[in-house]
């Protein structure tokens, strides 16, 4: 069979299975087995697929009818600069959490000490080393070893680990004080996981999106846990929903009188940033 033979039959299943995005998809599916560039597929139309590719291929396809995500399927995902493995015991990567990366960035600091809470994949630890090489960054989760693979990955030495349930956590009084917590924390509420789209429900774990039964179980432990650990200066970035102004009300609460929303490309309120009191 060959390039274009195996676009149109691959393309037509995926119609078929009513995939949201049948041509994104196969493009991603046949560049990733046959190496080459997902935009330049018909630069090789005329190229005949081996067998035991035309297999990885239909099988890709196959899996992604079932609406099994894109990057489930190839066992990675590009997130600012780097691609990171990914697993079926974390969160896949979303580029609106970028967002909290630009926030650290405009912010025009030099954070020396980072802490990222819930690192997942470690694509925010990892991603803030890009930007502040110099930082001290550790990243905690209950799951850390996907972390440490994307780290000796991509050659990234001094960034730290912690296996930790961040709702159990107590920083014990030689715990560093942070220049910068960071977080993409599990924030759906028991109404919004209904809503949740199936892909998501499927195929990434319960845990990295729920947030307890309003959705605000990491935010309130982040705003407690910040009081004792946060430097002066310092700076809590978290990634939000439509919830926002709940979770702007109960940072408020905790003392964060300067607190700042950054909207994302599709205008929708993404990141909030709240300043120490001592700021």
């Amino acid at each position: 069979m060959t390039v274009e033979q195996a676009y149109k039959t691959s393309l037509s299943y995926l119609q078929r299975k009513l995939c949201p995005t049948p041509d994104v998809d196969v493009r991603a599916i046949m560049g990733h087995y046959l190496r080459i560039n997902r935009n330049e597929i018909f630069l090789h139309k005329n190229e005949f697929i081996s067998f035991f590719k035309m297999i990885l291929i239909s099988f890709g396809v196959f899996r992604r009818g079932r609406l099994e995500p894109i990057a489930a399927i190839l066992g990675y995902q590009y997130f600012f600069q780097d691609k990171f493995l990914v697993s079926r015991k974390t969160l896949i990567p979303r580029a609106d959490t970028e967002h909290l990366l630009y926030a650290a960035k405009e912010s025009g600091k030099e954070f020396g000490t980072i802490l990222d809470i819930g690192t997942g994949t470690g694509a925010l630890a990892l991603s803030l080393f890009r930007l502040f090489p110099k930082a001290r960054i550790l990243g905690i989760d209950i799951q850390i070893s996907l972390a440490r693979k994307n780290a000796l990955n991509l050659g990234i030495k001094n960034v730290k680990w912690q296996k930790q349930d961040f709702l159990k956590f107590k920083p014990g009084p030689g715990f560093e004080k942070q220049d910068l917590i960071i977080s993409n924390p599990p924030y759906l509420s028991e109404q919004d996981f209904e809503f949740l789209d199936k892909e998501a429900k499927l195929y990434e774990p319960f845990q990295a999106f729920y947030g307890g039964k309003d959705g605000l179980d990491f935010y309130k432990k982040i705003a407690e846990i910040a009081q004792k650990i946060l430097a002066e200066n310092g700076m809590i970035i978290v990634e939000v929903d439509h919830k926002w102004r709940e979770i702007e009300t109960l940072f408020r609460k905790a003392g964060f009188n300067k607190i700042e929303i950054k909207k994302d490309y599709q205008d929708l309120e993404r990141v909030l940033i709240a300043h120490s009191s001592f700021s």
